[in-house]
């Protein structure tokens, strides 16, 4: 269990290894000891017994992170509550202190509920930041042109122009099998996430219809590939990394010069922004199209109430819409 791997390793790095082994047999320490079990130690029994249930992409996005956040913790006796959230709001942004605290409590809760320890000292402590509006931050159609025109000499040219247009998630562009691409429509049914193959992220699968320059760019794409094939891939011929792709070359970094600075610095994109807003700038243009809210949220995997609600009244900023550069 991660559990003992981590206290045998915190006791030998304070030099108190118990060479019998019996300090980390596995029963309730806490009736063995007669010592409160410590916030760590809470939290990778939750762990242990949650691991289980979770899927792999949340263990390694996302526990993880909490895994790291609760070891550094200078205080970790759980009668500690109110000053481990004053620490989190001084040495944390509010949207990851609000994320660490929401998981203290479940573990605390799920330990209390299995009678490993006699009450929850987090379950009144609440800290809740003020909700951010999401940044609608559309590229005009000539800053998509110009994106597109950017790396259509790269190997990620057909890529980045799907993603202008269908505005899919990254992740469903990185998942997407040949199986699922008709001269029709487009199954988007799967996503990949840190090399690994899951469904959508709400859970279902949607058709994307395919217009002449979509089956186009497809169709020239198409070769002798295997049904389960991913569609785009990186230059060695594996699945893309978002991390590389988005670091080395939509933005660039430690000394690179990515696609979009480049584009900034000759006056054809205005500001950066990430590669999520090519998503941001379908919608967008296509609700200023005059396509229903409907019609634009199946094809995208959103409610329309979620339209609505984030889209409507943004503007393209210019004309002609987006449609006419990829129809």
């Amino acid at each position: 269990m991660q559990l003992r791997v981590w206290e045998i390793e915190s006791d030998i790095e304070a030099k108190q290894f118990d060479a019998s082994l019996e300090k980390y047999r596995f029963r309730e320490r806490c009736a063995v000891l007669q010592q409160p079990l410590t916030l760590v130690e809470v939290w990778c029994r939750y762990c242990e017994f949650k691991t289980p249930q979770w899927a792999e992409t949340t263990v390694i996005l996302h526990i993880n992170r909490i895994s790291k956040h609760i070891e550094a913790l200078p205080f970790q006796k759980l009668s500690d509550a109110n000053d481990i959230l004053m620490y989190l709001i001084k040495t944390q942004s509010q949207d990851t202190t609000c994320r660490i605290l929401a998981e203290i409590k479940a573990s605390c809760n799920w330990a209390f509920k299995s009678k490993l320890i006699t009450s929850n000292p987090f379950a009144d402590i609440s800290f809740k930041p003020p909700k951010a509006k999401p940044t609608i931050d559309p590229f005009t159609p000539a800053e998509t042109l110009a994106i597109i025109q950017a790396f259509e000499s790269t190997h990620y040219g057909n890529f980045v122009k799907f993603l202008f247009m269908t505005g899919c998630r990254s992740s469903e562009a990185f998942g997407l099998k040949w199986k699922n691409v008709t001269p029709d429509h487009i199954l988007f049914s799967e996503a990949r996430v840190k090399n690994i193959q899951k469904g959508t992220k709400t859970g279902l699968s949607r058709r994307f219809p395919c217009n002449d320059a979509l089956r186009s760019l497809l169709d020239d794409m198409r070769s002798d590939v295997k049904p389960d094939a991913l569609v785009f891939t990186s230059p060695s011929g594996t699945s893309i990394n978002s991390n590389n792709f988005i670091n080395n070359h939509w933005k660039g970094r430690r000394g690179r010069h990515g696609i979009i600075p480049q584009l900034i610095a000759e006056g054809k994109v205005y500001r950066y922004r990430p590669q999520y807003n090519t998503r941001h700038t379908f919608i967008t243009h296509c609700i200023a199209s005059g396509i229903p809210v409907p019609t634009v949220a199946s094809w995208v995997g959103n409610s329309p109430e979620i339209i609505f609600k984030h889209y409507c009244g943004i503007s393209p900023h210019s004309t002609p819409s987006l449609l006419s550069l990829t129809t």
